[in-house]
């Protein structure tokens, strides 16, 4: 009996810990609990009570996670394509910017005022004497 108890408690441990890189791992890579229940063929809701641990670990829904885990490590997953792909076209976006402000500044020697602001410099009333 004794060694039924602590096969049944590592098992417990071992899927927390599943559970909790699960989750680490979810908001490392800011996805939302919607969009990896989506991933892992599962509901948002079922997948938000294996977070909270309210409902117990499938055999399936634990191969589910942890290959998600070890996709998601090998840098294989959507959403860090999607985020290097985003982070390159703002790159292009801004050398684009870098450049359009070089030739303007060239063009007029001085930086634009800042909007709503006026360019010349502000006055102050005199003192009364």
């Amino acid at each position: 009996m004794n060694e039924y108890y602590a096969f049944y408690r590592q098992s417990i441990t071992m899927t927390s810990d599943l559970i909790a890189k699960t989750e680490a791992r979810r908001r490392l890579l800011r996805l939302s609990q919607q969009e990896l229940a989506q991933e892992l063929s599962m509901s948002q809701g079922h997948y938000s009570k294996l977070a909270r641990r309210q409902v117990p670990l499938a055999t399936a829904a634990e191969a589910k996670l942890k290959d998600w885990l070890e996709q998601s490590r090998k840098g294989s997953h959507r959403k860090s394509e999607e985020t290097e792909r985003l982070a390159g076209l703002i790159a292009l976006h801004a050398n684009g910017l870098s450049d359009a402000v070089k030739a303007f500044l060239k063009e007029v020697g001085t930086p634009p005022p800042l909007a709503g602001h006026s360019a010349r410099t502000p006055t102050r009333p005199p003192r009364p004497s």
